[in-house]
């Protein structure tokens, strides 16, 4: 059996990026970074300071090439990640669930509401791990999360704050 890997989840750093580039040194190592969109800066300073795997969707403050959805596997998952302004999240999760059910997608990785979210519905488990540099929740701190899987399909979350 491997080693459990490791994919580091963030979103909302909307150009500021010290809490990001700490994060990333911090969390050392990790197998594939997700970005959830609102990264607002060229995807090569992402990807060199990651070296990994690097996902990265646009979100509604990107103005760059970013696809505005992925698909991807990790393990014997299927994550769809999108930022989530196209879904209408202030009234819940229902249009993430039913793109995840299109998808084929047993997790959404998600972004844009600057707070965390775990939630497991009909098997889909929606995650987003809040803004690494402007929180909403109400402790405003800024939070990304980590996701360890291993080769038997087991699965854990964390939520961490700055």
């Amino acid at each position: 059996m491997s080693e459990p890997k490791k994919i580091l989840l963030v979103s909302d750093s909307h150009g500021q990026n010290n809490n990001l580039w700490y994060i990333l040194k911090k969390e050392k190592p990790y197998h594939m970074l997700v970005h959830c969109g609102d990264f607002e800066y060229p995807e090569s300073e992402l990807v060199n300071r990651a070296c990994c795997e690097v996902h990265l969707v646009r979100g509604n403050n990107d103005h760059r090439d970013f696809s505005e959805k992925q698909i991807i596997r990790f393990g014997s998952h299927t994550a769809l990640i999108v930022h989530g302004h196209r879904h209408r999240l202030y009234a819940g999760l229902t249009d993430l669930y039913y793109a995840a059910l299109e998808a084929e997608a047993d997790y959404v990785f998600f972004g844009h509401l600057h707070r965390p979210v775990q939630e497991t519905y009909n098997g889909i488990t929606f995650l987003n791990p809040g803004s690494v540099t402007y929180p909403r929740q109400e402790d405003r701190k800024p939070t990304y999360m980590t996701l360890c899987y291993d080769d038997k399909g087991n699965v854990s979350v964390t939520l961490h704050s700055i």
